[in-house]
């Protein structure tokens, strides 16, 4: 099939499309959720299974299965998609972007930095990241409610993510700590919650009950990034359990709010301050969501 065949395949828009595939006894069923754009023919919202599979049943088609994950079809690659739309300006390393001032974000000695404990250890552009016990001689925050990334260099992803978290308002502070040996690091605040997986509620519910809070987060999620986007100017793109913070209510034992974290290189843009909520859901469709870690099955 030619990309121009997969890519315009008439679908009546708007109308639930279900397909069944029984691969291994794995059952899949897949809707639609939005009229397409011309340059992706099919947006997917909800992909429902029990277990992983990997199977090909439409030309280059691209997805993460997990359960309730959003999906897009699409010919394209994902940087030819992100090209397509014209108010994602850019990842936030790229260096047009920056002034003056962003460039020299860390060229100043954080000072009254006292370390607490070590919240995890390396990543794509860090090295740790800490829980604070002091900053600032106690001027401005509670020191219980930063964290702070050591970062591996002082390049364009590291002038990018502090400029995505001045944007988005989770900036705190940035520059070198002396204690580290003079590595830059940005001190920001902490988001409340714990990644779905970890929580007690969800690790002791039933499967059912389970579905229902994954489902919450992704919708509270997909309204977080939506909000973001729209009032702040800066896609997150980088949606793994880990960078998606949940807040649970214990009396009704559901889900009750989302934070976003990692606004870094190179899965974060910014966007046009034009854009409307309208126009992101109709040209990026449901953002990105990585598979979760599966959680042990509870002893009878």
């Amino acid at each position: 099939m030619s990309k121009t065949e997969s890519c315009s395949a008439a679908r009546p828009e708007g109308l639930l499309i279900i397909i069944i595939a029984l691969i291994k006894d794995i059952s899949i069923t897949i809707y639609s959720c939005h009229p397409r754009p011309p340059h992706c023919p099919l947006l997917v919202r909800e992909i429902r299974l029990q277990h992983y599979a990997h199977f090909l049943f439409y030309p280059r088609l691209h997805f993460d299965l997990t359960v309730n994950l959003c999906i897009r079809c699409c010919s394209e690659s994902e940087s030819e998609y992100k090209r397509n739309i014209a108010w994602i300006q850019g990842t936030v390393d790229n260096d047009s972007f920056f002034t003056t001032k962003d460039k020299q974000a860390y060229s100043k000695q954080l000072r009254g930095v006292r370390l607490g404990q070590k919240l995890s250890v390396g990543g794509g552009n860090n090295f740790a990241i800490y829980q604070l016990t002091g900053y600032g001689y106690g001027l401005r925050f509670r020191s219980s409610n930063l964290i702070m990334k050591v970062l591996k260099d002082v390049n364009n992803a590291a002038i990018g993510e502090a400029k995505a978290l001045r944007a988005v308002g989770d900036f705190v502070a940035s520059g070198t700590v002396k204690a580290l040996d003079s590595r830059p690091a940005i001190i920001m605040k902490k988001k409340p919650g714990l990644p779905l997986h970890e929580t007690n509620l969800y690790k002791n519910a039933r499967e059912q009950q389970r579905e229902t809070m994954r489902s919450k987060t992704f919708q509270l999620m997909c309204d977080k990034i939506v909000t973001v986007a729209t009032k702040k100017y800066v896609l997150h793109n980088d949606n793994h359990p880990a960078n998606v913070l949940v807040t649970m209510n214990n009396a009704t034992k559901s889900v009750q709010s989302v934070e976003l974290v990692d606004y870094g290189a190179p899965s974060t843009y910014f966007i046009s301050k034009s854009v409307t909520a309208d126009e992101y859901l109709w040209d990026h469709g449901f953002p990105y969501v990585a598979p979760a870690p599966p959680v042990p099955k509870k002893t009878p």
